[in-house]
């Protein structure tokens, strides 16, 4: 009676074993997928997406960028530092964008402008571009983002308290660049359109 109940027991447990460690493939592997943006031009490994020839198209008579990469269509303007849960619409960034969207000139002739989320935000970050200087978007600028000035972006990634948001660091400490959540102080944003 033992010997049959032991075969029992491996007989099922051996496929929850696999289907568990399976599972674990592919957690680690998804994890994995959110550093691939880490990522600079001529990857030669299967690790990410190889960057176009081009990465960015700017557009001369508008100003705005698109990103070959992603898709995206970048504003070449930043706001001035505001706050993310002011009442106050002067200071809020909520109401900068909307006041873009609602212009009587909208900028590239599009309304459908928003503040990019973190992983598009990111976006713009080459980890293999040399970060050091006392100016963290050398390279951006260098890619056409010549507005670039604030080292804390908005993003519209909400976070897990009430009424605040991610904001992306671009100065970096080594190739890290911090992630602060905050609705109190004040960081800039940039405007994208296209994606989700």
């Amino acid at each position: 009676m033992k010997g049959k109940n032991t075969k029992w027991l491996f007989n099922t447990i051996k496929p929850v074993t696999i289907l568990g460690l399976l599972f674990m493939m592919s957690v680690v592997n998804a994890a994995n997928i959110a550093y691939l943006p880490q990522t600079g031009p001529g990857v030669s490994t299967s690790a990410g997406k190889q960057w176009p020839t081009t990465r960015f198209t700017i557009d001369v008579s508008s100003g705005c960028i698109t990103d070959n990469l992603t898709g995206l269509m970048w504003a070449n303007i930043t706001s001035e530092p505001k706050a993310w849960g002011s009442a106050e619409q002067s200071v809020n960034i909520q109401y900068w964008i909307s006041s873009l969207n609602s212009s009587s000139n909208p900028i590239c002739g599009y309304t459908d402008w928003r503040l990019p989320n973190i992983n598009e935000l990111r976006s713009l970050i080459n980890y293999s571009a040399n970060q050091s200087g006392s100016d963290p978007f050398n390279w951006l600028k260098s890619q056409g983002f010549t507005h670039l000035g604030c080292a804390n972006l908005w993003t519209s990634t909400p976070a897990a308290f009430d009424n605040m948001a991610w904001v992306v660091n671009f100065w970096p400490t080594g190739n890290s660049y911090k992630l602060d959540i905050n609705n109190y102080y004040t960081a800039c944003g940039i405007p994208v359109r296209g994606g989700r």
